[in-house]
């Protein structure tokens, strides 16, 4: 697939998650100050860099940009990353950044479209039980998955105007950062990490983005910039509270690998170098968390973070983060034509047990019964979506269509659209 097309179907809107029940927690303060909460928004903007023009208009879609929709040639996208790095360094030597001119206040301050989808509320009591319900394919239980809660607009930490921002009335700012108390906690018990946007730019055209344990062994080699902010650094940012950490919200792709061909890195990079609120942190489940397997004091550290509502409180914050939010899937890879995944296969299973429960759906060519999950591959596509049909009916209905086999079935490539994943 050409880089044309990976950016018509990866296209990236940057909006702020927020929690309508946080006005509600002002509910004993002034009226004023509970409708100045409801109220501060503005979209995001993209930086102003000459670009090749594209047939894909630049649409704003419920206040967020569609920040991918003009060609890149490789070598601009390479001085881009290399600019941005240099003001981020420019940056951390002097002084705040200058204060924009009316003309870009105007530009970047104007109020962003009405929500145009309700919030989403709070998960049930019993959300971190785990029911094997997991068809987002990130070791995270759907129940449990963080979702992108409120309208996608921008939320500044100050009331805007043609002027320019306003500060908050203090005691809100003040409530509203003691809502960021519970990230901050789990921050510096280091089970949540943020990945170092800058570090992210500064790697070669064709990264893919490791996992956690990956990223803490290259931390541990001395790499500088280190690919990982330190508990410290992260904590610093998140009371700092000038929106300048990234929290990324999309769909994996696939079990163990949820970018596989490197399309959204790709997307995101160029996202992170057009955003005109610089973003200097950004989590990203799969470098921020531990991943499968772990070892006890991973899998600890792992729980952790998805307990008491930090994970929640990242996508909600009205004062510390942003939300980069990856909606389209990319196109299937031809490498996962006709193959599915089996989940929570039983110990006594084999090719032959595995072969009669499914050669009902079509030929098929091999097997990798040792790897996790497992996998088998059909002679064509049209046999994995017919078993995965059938896994999906009856996991509809409370069962498993294969008991004593394996728990479920999927396509190893997850097509699933965004937001039909439980979010």
């Amino acid at each position: 697939m050409d880089d044309e097309m990976a950016q018509r179907h990866n296209k990236l809107m940057v909006w702020n998650a927020r929690q309508r029940a946080v006005v509600a927690r002002f509910a004993e303060r002034s009226t004023a100050e509970r409708m100045l909460a409801a109220t501060i928004c503005s979209p995001v903007r993209t930086r102003s860099r000459p670009r090749q023009p594209s047939t894909a208009p630049a649409v704003l879609q419920g206040g967020g940009l569609d920040a991918d929709t003009r060609t890149w040639d490789d070598e601009e996208e390479r001085r881009a990353r290399i600019d941005l790095v240099a003001e981020m360094d420019a940056a951390a030597a002097g002084p705040l950044q200058a204060d924009p001119s009316p003309e870009i206040k105007r530009e970047l301050f104007k109020a962003a479209p009405p929500p145009h989808r309700p919030a989403i509320g709070p998960a049930r009591p019993d959300a971190f039980r785990d029911d094997g319900d997991d068809t987002i394919l990130d070791d995270i239980d759907d129940d449990d998955a963080v979702r992108p809660i409120g309208a996608p607009s921008e939320l500044l930490a100050s009331r805007t105007s043609m002027e320019g921002p306003t500060p908050l009335p203090p005691k809100l700012r003040q409530a509203l950062t003691e809502l960021d108390q519970i990230v901050i906690h789990v921050l510096m018990c280091g089970a949540i990490r943020f990945l170092c946007v800058k570090w992210l730019l500064m790697q070669e055209d064709n990264f893919k983005m490791p996992n956690r344990q990956a990223l803490e062994e290259i931390e541990r080699s001395g790499a500088s910039p280190s690919p990982l902010l330190s508990p410290q650094e992260a904590a610093a940012l998140v009371e700092r509270g000038d929106r300048s950490i990234g929290a990324l919200t999309y769909g994996w792709l696939s079990p163990g690998d949820p970018d596989p061909d490197g399309s959204r890195i790709r997307v995101l990079r160029r996202a992170l170098m057009g955003m005109a609120i610089r973003t200097e942190a950004l989590f990203w489940d799969f470098g921020s968390l531990y991943q499968a397997p772990r070892t006890p004091e991973q899998s600890a550290s792992f729980q952790l973070a998805l307990e008491g509502g930090a994970m929640n409180q990242l996508y909600a914050s009205i004062l510390a983060t942003t939300v980069l939010q990856i909606e389209e899937i990319p196109p299937r890879p031809a490498e996962f034509d006709g193959v599915v995944c089996l989940f929570k296969l039983s110990a006594n299973v084999d090719e032959d047990k595995v072969r009669a429960a499914l050669v009902g759906f079509g030929t098929i060519k091999s097997y990798d019964l040792k790897r996790t999950p497992a996998i088998v591959r059909f002679a064509s596509h049209a046999s994995a979506v017919a078993a995965k049909k059938v896994g999906d009916a009856a996991k509809d209905a409370g069962m498993s269509a294969w008991p004593g086999l394996f728990e479920g079935l999927d396509t190893l490539y997850n097509e699933t659209p965004y937001f039909s994943r439980g979010w």
